[in-house]
């Protein structure tokens, strides 16, 4: 399996007492998925359709898939492309299959431990253009939760300031330009 982030469930008997579903067989074809899965429409709605007919497994799936969205060596492709997954999983969590509203809550707690472990990851970027490649595709997954109105707007703030700062906090307010223009003539004309 993939590795465990914070302590993981050690036994079957603990596995069971929190309520997981998957069989061993299904938890290792969701692993299998999660590894394969690159920014392909088809290969998404796969998964996204596994993880919605699994719906009362939601809490070990989005366990599972946060770990997989977690891992530091992941490349960026495929986080953007799991990123994609959890997306078409909340869009269908209003689906009429039993638990899949679900995934909604579970998601909700996971969501800001995988957008810091994004963030990690964009900061790690070093080229311009795939900085600010991350940073539109994962924006944009934040603007469309937005509008299907998925969690209170600052919720999704607070997902977006983690992506791009680290924090939940918003960054410290920047005099504005002009001022520091300002600052900056008045200082050089004193001196000359």
């Amino acid at each position: 399996g993939f590795e465990r982030v914070g302590g993981g469930y050690q036994t079957e008997r603990d596995r069971k007492s929190v309520g997981r579903e998957l069989t061993e067989d299904e938890r290792d074809d969701l692993e299998d998925m999660l590894r394969s899965l690159v920014v392909e429409r088809a290969i998404i709605k796969e998964c996204m359709g596994f993880c919605i007919s699994k719906a009362a497994a939601s809490g070990e799936i989005v366990e599972t898939i946060t770990e997989a969205l977690s891992l530091s060596e992941t490349p960026v492709p495929k986080k953007i492309a799991r990123l994609f997954l959890v997306s078409d999983i909340l869009h269908n969590s209003s689906a009429a299959v039993p638990n899949a509203s679900s995934y909604r809550s579970h998601f909700q707690n996971s969501l800001p431990a995988i957008f810091l472990s994004l963030h990690a990851c964009y900061k790690k970027i070093t080229t311009r253009m795939g900085i600010e490649t991350m940073k539109d595709q994962v924006v944009k997954v934040l603007h469309i939760w937005q509008a299907w109105s998925l969690f209170p707007l600052s919720f999704v703030l607070k997902l977006e300031r983690l992506l791009l700062h680290g924090s939940v906090d918003p960054p410290p307010e920047q005099p504005a330009a002009d001022e520091q223009g300002d600052g900056a003539r008045e200082g050089s004309a004193r001196e000359g």
